[in-house]
């Protein structure tokens, strides 16, 4: 169930009484909302995590020069303020639904905390990031607590690595119901496949949930280890995109930046994920060194259900795979 951000807060009307999550895409390329329903006493119906925000502007990395991009499609929400009022919206009509009363007071923010996946300034986006109420949790991984420097936020905490249990990836700053970890591709010479497991317990689902959050990708027979999750873990989303990204020369050989939906869909067989739905496939603007040795292939969910058969001999089910666009917003049932 997607739809565009003017209906999402709709989405409650036949969703407040199952009580389960919603993602919401915020732009064409890979920064997203979370809300979870809490399980706790507190006085609001939903935990809003941000996962990697980029709004505006260009993203550059080191300089001009070398690399810089900028979104094809102008995202969905603009600004931060624009994503604490779609917030609010949703709360005050899920207290409605639930016959519960909202907070006499309004949190000097709706987004809980905010988690970025990777070093890179198109996931640690400073213009963007600085919008943030101060208070806001700020949670990034070890190379890139440089974000410290800025001065801005009150908490800055480092993502622990995910392993077997996702209790080991609790923090002081989350609630004692919601984990987030970092997985990571061993020998990752360029430093981009990396991603988040975020896991929490107590939405009506006799075990713990997680939305597993890959926006370059990570080989898939690396994750392997996921298969043996204790305790148990129901894979509830994958984000994982179909575009594949090449880096590199004819004359010097590729590399994949974005693995694309060949890696996906092994990984979504791998984890058993319910529902699958793409990100980072924004083809963007490309400037400066790296526009010269990047090329871009978008691959189609048939393209690589076409390979799997070829390679397996035989037909399998077929993923549950969502397009959510820019703006879109799915409840995971």
């Amino acid at each position: 169930m997607a739809k565009g951000k003017q209906d999402a807060a709709s989405l409650l009307t036949c969703e407040a009484e199952t009580r389960r999550p919603f993602i919401h895409h915020l732009n064409a390329d890979t920064s997203w909302l979370i809300q979870i329903p809490r399980n706790d006493d507190h006085p609001r119906p939903y935990f809003n995590l941000l996962i990697d925000p980029w709004l505006t502007t260009s993203q550059i990395e080191f300089s001009r020069f070398f690399h810089e991009q900028a979104h094809t499609v102008p995202s969905a929400f603009q600004t931060i303020a624009e994503i604490e009022s779609f917030i609010q919206a949703i709360e005050n009509r899920a207290c409605t639904l639930q016959n519960t009363p909202a907070p006499s007071e309004p949190p000097d923010s709706y987004i809980d905390a905010v988690a970025c996946s990777l070093s890179l300034t198109d996931h640690v986006h400073e213009p963007t990031l600085r919008q943030l109420h101060p208070s806001v949790p700020l949670l990034v991984r070890e190379d890139a607590l440089y974000v410290k420097k800025w001065n801005h936020f009150t908490t800055i905490a480092a993502i622990p690595p995910f392993q077997r249990s996702w209790q080991t990836t609790l923090l002081p700053s989350l609630p004692s119901w919601l984990g987030i970890g970092s997985l990571t591709m061993t020998k990752d010479l360029q430093g981009i496949h990396k991603g988040l497991v975020v896991s929490f317990s107590g939405t009506r689902h006799p075990t713990a949930e997680a939305i597993v959050y890959m926006p370059h990708g990570i080989p898939a027979e690396q994750m392997d280890f996921l298969r043996e999750r204790d305790p148990p873990l129901r894979v509830l989303a994958l984000l994982h995109g179909l575009l594949n990204v090449k880096v590199g020369l004819s004359w010097l050989g590729y590399s994949d930046a974005n693995l694309g939906a060949h890696n996906g869909l092994k990984l979504q067989r791998l984890l058993e994920a319910e529902y699958w739905a793409g990100t980072h496939d924004e083809m963007k603007v490309e400037k400066g060194f790296t526009s010269w040795i990047l090329t871009q292939n978008p691959i189609s969910l048939e393209e690589a259900l076409e390979r799997e058969r070829e390679e397996c001999g035989q037909e399998l089910a077929r993923p549950n795979w969502r397009d959510v666009g820019n703006g879109g917003s799915l409840v995971l049932v």
